[in-house]
């Protein structure tokens, strides 16, 4: 028999309790990530294939499906994916970036460095909001969250404290690197 929709297994508003009762059905960090995801489907936009009824490894299969690879996330391969996905949008080169790095940990929390700060987006961001109380960064309708490079050891080990593990990701090139790579020329040069 077809295995019943991620979505439909993971309902109920407390986490534990969720966790504790599905814990044999479905993966406790992709139950974590429908919960977190139902908490704020109204507040954010995710795209497509992090719905929970969405929800793939790399192989394709469901998290309810035997086999299951629970490290490994898919994420569209071309442009035209992303645009399917992601509401017409195409995503940044920092963005597709994060994806791929995400698609190879997915159950794990993936701090990435931009500039003097590191990003967090999606899942990650709603663990991060209520594990170390990180606000909201508004600029756009997708759940995200921030702090200064300084503070990396101060989160990460709540995190590693609080039970997840954490994948660090360091920029290997400056912003005039970056632009020049892109052919493009940076503001003020």
């Amino acid at each position: 028999p077809e295995p019943p929709p991620v979505s439909e297994a993971l309902q109920g508003d407390d986490l534990k309790a969720l966790l504790h009762r599905q814990s044999r059905q479905v993966p406790p960090f992709v139950a974590e990530c429908a919960f977190g995801y139902h908490q704020h489907v109204g507040q954010f936009e995710f795209p497509k294939f992090l719905h929970p009824e969405e929800l793939r490894d790399a192989s394709g299969k469901r998290p309810t499906e035997e086999g299951y690879t629970t490290s490994t996330l898919w994420v569209p391969t071309t442009l035209e994916e992303y645009k399917l996905v992601c509401n017409g949008t195409p995503p940044t080169p920092m963005m597709l970036a994060f994806w791929q790095t995400k698609s190879q940990h997915f159950d794990k929390v993936v701090l990435y460095k931009v500039g003097k700060f590191y990003e967090i987006f999606f899942f990650d961001a709603i663990i991060c909001n209520r594990v170390c109380d990180l606000k909201w960064m508004n600029a756009k309708k997708e759940p995200h969250v921030g702090f200064p490079e300084v503070a990396l050891h101060t989160h990460a080990t709540k995190l590693v404290e609080a039970g997840y593990k954490v994948v660090v990701v360091e920029q290997v090139e400056t912003v005039d690197e970056a632009m020049a790579a892109a052919g493009k020329k940076c503001a003020g040069v």
